[in-house]
């Protein structure tokens, strides 16, 4: 299964990147950056894909110590590589160092978990993983794109002056969310081993009662303390970005919504529920573009930006874990 899905990763990480160079060279007119650092991308993209597969491995194997150790060196490699490399080459040097410090881990990963892709390809295990996974997909990049709304639309229709001042609050909030994801990255194989036993009922119960209570007893003061203090860094060391504030604190307080979806979507998928955590998401979305349109519309600035998007959050603690078709899907 390993290998198929290996296999699975690879090919779909050299589709993608090959897509991207064929729309790249075929472009007569194309506008955003250079032609060459997107074929630097698409070549970046089939390095990267097996390293977040390697990643993948190591936490089914619940080896969370080296996966960590190895997170940390590709980003300290990553960083110092790609400074040096971006100050002397540009954004191409970048990428290139990127790739490199990918390779790297890589390399390590596999001295410790190896594994190759299956020659040929096994196309029954293949099928089967696609069609249990492409859903988990979607739904992932479905909340990529919901997280990405708000950056969207105030780039479009408001300009990269105040997508500057609202990137501030967005990269508190961004590391906010790191810690519940670490946290149900660790639980999520514990759940997929809990509940391939008996008692499936009781067991998705107390997950989605005691993990939920437990994560939001960990993040609630959490969350407390950056809405509290968000100020201070921005007064302090960015006067100029004081806008951020306001919309920073909207923002904080709807990443409570997201979080207490962690656990109950992890039991979801779990569960084989996939296709209802994508349908929801979706559903968001489709809320978030109209409170966000609205924003525009209506000319709220970021505080209206922020206001939207956390309309479209409330639907992701809705869309995992609190709705009845999950419900009656654990538990009849």
């Amino acid at each position: 299964l390993r290998q198929a899905a290996g296999t699975v990763n690879l090919i779909g990480a050299l589709v993608v990147s090959g897509a991207v160079t064929f729309a790249v060279l075929i472009a007569h007119d194309f506008r955003i950056g250079e032609s060459k650092y997107w074929i630097f991308l698409a070549a970046l993209i089939v390095i990267r894909s097996p390293w977040i597969f390697t990643q993948t491995l190591l936490q089914s194997r619940h080896v969370y110590a080296l996966r960590s150790t190895l997170s940390i060196l590709v980003a300290a490699l990553s960083a110092s590589l790609g400074i040096v490399a971006t100050y002397r080459y540009g954004l191409g040097g970048f990428l290139v160092a990127l790739g490199i410090s990918y390779c790297i881990g890589i390399a390590v990963s596999y001295t410790r978990l190896p594994w190759l892709p299956t020659l040929p390809v096994d196309l029954r295990r293949s099928v089967a993983l696609i069609r249990s996974g492409f859903p988990i997909m979607l739904s992932n990049l479905a909340k990529l794109f919901l997280w990405t709304m708000d950056k969207l639309f105030i780039w479009i229709f408001m300009g990269n002056a105040a997508l500057g001042i609202y990137a501030v609050q967005s990269t508190v909030t961004n590391f906010m969310m790191l810690l519940p994801g670490g946290i149900t990255e660790v639980l999520y194989p514990q759940v997929l081993a809990q509940l391939s036993r008996d008692d499936v009922t009781a067991k998705a119960r107390a997950f989605l009662n005691d993990g939920s209570d437990m994560l939001m007893r960990f993040m609630c003061p959490l969350l407390a303390v950056a809405f509290l203090t968000l100020h201070l860094p921005i007064r302090w060391l960015l006067p100029d970005y004081v806008d951020a504030i306001p919309p920073g604190l909207i923002m904080i307080l709807a990443a409570f919504f997201p979080v207490a979806g962690r656990v109950p979507g992890i039991v979801l998928t779990a569960l084989g529920g996939q296709v209802i955590m994508l349908s929801r998401t979706i559903m968001a979305i489709v809320v978030a573009a109209f409170a966000l349109g609205t924003a525009v519309l209506l000319d709220g600035g970021l505080v209206g930006i922020a206001m939207g998007m956390a309309v479209g959050l409330l639907l992701v603690k809705m869309t995992p874990g609190y709705q009845p078709e999950l419900m009656s899907y654990l538990f009849g």
